[in-house]
């Protein structure tokens, strides 16, 4: 596994790929815990550990997260409508298992 050390223990970070049908295909996911690629066979053991971040206090946080990934992920599963978005992007750089670097910036968001 990865070192996960720099990601926040507050944050899960999330990126959801949209396909032309508008329908979730991948799901990447990042925590303290969990780095992995959710693809769409497996799609419901992704909500199942998103469900389990949400239950343990933990706040959800993506690029263009609330402008984009929300209204597909609860469209796809109501139950995570609640889950807390973070105001702030965490400032970090994570090797992800998209293979490259993610920059992320700690700081409100305006």
């Amino acid at each position: 596994m990865q070192d996960l050390s720099n990601i926040d223990l507050f944050y899960a970070y999330l990126d959801l790929e949209i396909n032309s049908e508008k329908d979730i295909y991948r799901i990447g996911l990042v925590s303290l815990n969990l780095t992995k690629n959710f693809y769409q066979e497996n799609l419901n053991q992704a909500y199942e550990e998103m469900r389990k971040l949400k239950n343990s206090n933990l706040a959800v946080c993506g690029h263009n997260f609330r402008r984009f990934d929300y209204p597909y992920l609860i469209e796809q599963e109501p139950q995570l409508s609640s889950w807390h978005i973070s105001n702030k992007i965490v400032r970090k750089h994570l090797m992800t298992f998209l293979g490259g670097f993610i920059g992320v910036i700690i700081m409100p968001l305006y």
